[in-house]
């Protein structure tokens, strides 16, 4: 129903796919669409700062198990560049539970994507008319 190209490269990916978003809030309303946002950017960040701490202590299973939640949760959200690179970082430490690399891109992308969302949100609150 709301599709995303899967067949691009996570580098060629936008930070955000406003035109799923805007499908998104054509379905369900912008009121509904801009709560459904706000409350998924609390918990992605909840997940980054987690990922950011499980990072440090090395727990290779932990941190396979959040960047898929990361993934799953920033595609959901129109965040298709932070879901490509989680899903990238999925992958590295399926190989190597040492490899930091993928975790780094995708905690490179936060405040990129934080900001793009917040600003999406902004164009869905009803104008204040003068």
């Amino acid at each position: 129903m709301f599709s995303r190209n899967r067949a691009e490269e996570p580098a060629e990916r936008p930070v955000l796919e406003r035109g799923y978003l805007s499908r998104l809030a054509e379905s369900l309303g912008s009121a509904e669409t801009g709560e459904l946002l706000s409350d998924g950017m609390l918990e992605l960040s909840d997940r980054l700062a987690r990922l950011r701490q499980e990072s440090a202590k090395s727990n290779g299973q932990g941190l396979h198990e959040l960047v898929h939640n990361i993934a799953g949760v920033a595609g959901h959200m129109g965040l298709t560049a932070m879901s490509a690179a989680a899903a990238d970082a999925q992958r590295s430490l399926r190989e190597d539970q040492r490899d930091r690399t993928g975790i780094e891109a995708v905690l490179s992308l936060q405040d990129s994507s934080m900001n793009a969302l917040r600003d999406y949100c902004l164009t869905l609150m009803p104008k204040a008319e003068d």
